[in-house]
């Protein structure tokens, strides 16, 4: 079984990965950064340092657009109330990435894993209809639970590897 885990850059993504590296091994475990091309430069070096911390190499895949053309080629004026530019440059490019690569029948082997907490549990339930047939895991939402700034401050000690 490989664990996929959708790497968004973020504490969630970083501490989900390090806890799937621990608990399942390096050879089992992809990290997939979906690029929007529009993203911080720090965003860009924090994963180079992921990349050293958890000694795993980040998968970085791109649709080519950025919001912007995403937006043009929607001929869509972009919002806070949609998201059409993160269904597109992610979550798609993320899904293609999956389906060309694993297979389904006659059981998955592969599960997704995300880097939400508890406190958005809504939104793995949501995960879990949309990616079936797949397995989808968040480690974060799973005992112990952690708060956002526990999750910060275990940030701050880890060693290559997140330790319960």
């Amino acid at each position: 079984m490989k664990y996929i885990v959708s790497f968004s850059g973020g504490i969630g993504s970083f501490v989900a990965a390090a806890m799937t590296i621990t608990k399942h091994g390096p050879e089992n475990t992809e990290l997939v950064f979906c690029d929007t091309l529009i993203e911080d430069p720090d965003l860009y070096r924090f994963l180079d340092d992921a990349e050293k911390v958890l000694d795993i190499p980040i998968l970085r895949l791109k649709d080519g657009r950025n919001p912007w053309e995403v937006f043009r080629d929607k001929r869509f004026i972009g919002n806070s109330r949609v998201a059409p530019c993160s269904v597109t440059l992610k979550r798609d490019v993320f899904e293609r990435h999956v389906t060309a690569n694993f297979k389904v029948l006659p059981t998955p082997n592969a599960t997704i894993v995300l880097g939400i907490d508890w406190t958005e549990q809504h939104r793995l339930d949501r995960a879990k209809v949309n990616w079936n047939p797949w397995p989808v895991e968040a480690p974060l939402c799973e005992p112990p639970l952690r708060t956002p700034s526990a999750i910060q401050v275990a940030d701050k000690k880890i060693s290559g590897r997140v330790q319960d």
